[in-house]
């Protein structure tokens, strides 16, 4: 490539204000790649975000509609490398004819996460299965068309390594040049911004009522989704208060900030079980609305612990809860169920406690452990030491470098595109499985050390018949 190398990260979810975690992804990752002076580097987003780059002036944005696909694929086609994910190419497929290198970020496995996403009586078990036939489709269009993948973990690089396999992505082409994968996968969590932020201004302590200064407050970073499970820890608090009066809960939103994402159904049902328990807004509160990007640490800075619990389920073991990306950044002590990959991450660094899922007393004891701030601060103290792992810049690093490696980028669409099947195929098969025993023999060398009885001995294991 000569000059600069231009990238286009085209995000599924709104970019702005209000954003959740993909789209802040999208956002951190152009900012840390636009550093770079060789790199030139744009956003695609949809039409309803509300972006601006008064702080960022060297990114190029662009905000797309469905209803007007050529003015993306004109706006698009100016750049040499897609970095996209989830429903981008299902919308807006000409982007695969335009024979740019695509880097399919994969962090959020989103096939795994809708199968509890739909799973409510609002849905037939019909329906479900058409939603999740249409979610495969997706993700294999997704993982056939790109060259190159984005994982959380070595999870999640496993997982997609199986799906890449069973659809012939993973083959001898790729592996003559890529016997490890290193070429094909990078490994990039999510992260945190590298500058502190200073409280501006009270938005808990003696702002709600009900929440005082010296409470020790507990905060939910985020949605309640359906993969969480926000009512054993509702169940753990009534016991918790009866001990320590002084812990209080609070859940940052209700709902999501891009209006096109379902209302989560749980959100309304741990504000029922709260209410009916006799703890809302006394003990438990659950702030309705998204708080803007922007002023989000003023409640996590004011907040003591950072905690989130999850049913044990398939989804949870290829997961990356981007919640405690937060509370490592603000410095909180985490409590968390077991079961996902920070599990072993907060053990083994010691920045917090696991609990077993859907066990209360476990759940108690980890709550009112956190009591103690001497407690509290060993594991503050701890979180220092690793949350510079997980600041933007340093996690590209790996993908940066990848991304200046023009030879191995060009080999990479080459193997992709080879076609999956090629008419070949139909010649081998016909000359290996109609008779495999008369082909096994044109090796004539191998007559000489086979017992007469071989040829007898293959075809009964192959035909499974009597001769």
């Amino acid at each position: 490539m000569i000059g600069k190398t231009k990238i286009l990260l085209l995000s599924d979810d709104i970019i702005g204000k209000n954003m959740a975690g993909p789209g802040i992804r999208v956002w951190e990752m152009a900012i840390s790649l636009s550093k770079e002076n060789d790199f030139e580097v744009g956003i695609a987003c949809p039409d309803f975000s509300q972006i601006d780059n008064k702080e960022h002036p060297q990114l190029i944005i662009f905000k797309y509609s469905l209803h007007k696909k050529e003015k993306l694929i004109n706006f698009a086609s100016r750049f040499d490398i897609f970095l996209l994910s989830g429903y981008i190419l299902d919308k807006f497929p000409r982007l695969n004819n335009l024979n740019k290198l695509i880097i399919a970020d994969l962090y959020v496995p989103f096939i795994l996460e809708n199968l509890f996403v739909y799973d409510s009586k609002k849905f037939k078990l019909g329906d479900q299965q058409l939603i999740h036939n249409r979610d495969l489709r997706v993700l294999i269009k997704l993982l056939l068309y790109s060259h190159h993948f984005l994982c959380a973990h070595d999870r999640q690089k496993y997982f997609y390594s199986g799906m890449l396999t069973a659809i012939n992505r993973i083959n001898p082409y790729l592996l003559k040049l890529d016997k490890n994968l290193s070429k094909t996968f990078t490994v990039i969590p999510y992260g945190i911004q590298q500058k502190k932020t200073i409280k501006e201004t009270k938005v808990l302590r003696d702002v709600l009522p009900g929440i005082k200064k010296s409470d020790v407050i507990l905060i939910w970073g985020g949605v309640i989704s359906n993969w969480f499970d926000p009512f054993i820890l509702i169940e753990a608090m009534e016991e918790v208060i009866k001990v320590n009066p002084n812990f209080k809960l609070f859940f940052m939103s209700t709902k999501h900030p891009n209006p096109l994402v379902m209302k989560f159904p749980k959100a309304e049902k741990a504000e029922k079980l709260a209410a009916q328990k006799k703890l809302l807004n006394k003990f438990i509160f659950f702030n309705k609305n998204w708080i803007p990007y922007e002023e989000r640490f003023n409640y996590f800075l004011e907040s003591d612990v950072g905690i989130t619990t999850h049913l044990a389920h398939f989804e949870t073991q290829f997961s990356f809860r981007t919640r405690i990306l937060d509370y490592i950044h603000f410095n909180l002590p985490i409590i968390c169920s077991k079961g996902d990959f920070f599990e072993q991450y907060i053990q083994k660094n010691s920045i917090g406690i696991t609990v077993t899922p859907s066990n209360r007393d476990e759940l108690k004891k980890a709550i009112l452990s956190m009591g103690e701030k001497k407690f509290r601060d060993k594991f503050k103290e701890n979180i220092k030491k690793v949350e510079k792992e997980f600041y933007w810049d340093n996690l590209l690093l790996p993908l940066k470098e990848k991304l200046r490696n023009s030879q191995m980028l060009s080999e990479l669409k080459k193997i992709k595109s080879t076609e999956i099947y090629t008419g070949k195929e139909t010649e081998i098969k016909n000359r290996y499985s109609t008779n495999p025993v008369s082909h096994f023999y044109q090796f004539h060398n191998i007559k000489r050390i086979l017992p007469s009885g071989f040829k007898i001995w293959l075809k009964r294991l192959i035909y499974k018949t009597k001769l």
